[in-house]
């Protein structure tokens, strides 16, 4: 495991309880089956606010800086928020 792939295989292995041969078997689904029991709806919209609280006090910027005012990410994380 002292290759970057190798390292990855077994990051990912640990990280998802999967077997190594399955790695060679992998498919969107299979991803899919994978991560979804780890990753609950409130868990990405806690990780979305996080993010967008980032990018609200400055520690974060959007790429295109000019696109988003801090007015429109203020609406960002009250809309997520709310729901």
């Amino acid at each position: 495991m002292s290759s970057p792939f190798g390292s990855n295989v077994f990051h990912c292995c640990l990280r998802y309880c999967a077997d190594v041969d399955d790695v060679w078997s992998v498919t969107p689904a299979y991803i899919l089956q994978l991560c979804k029991p780890t990753h609950s709806e409130l868990l990405r919209k806690a990780r979305m606010l996080l993010e967008l609280v980032f990018i609200h006090e400055g520690c974060f910027m959007f790429n295109n800086s000019t696109f988003f005012t801090t007015s429109d990410v203020t609406s960002f994380i009250e809309g997520i928020s709310a729901t």
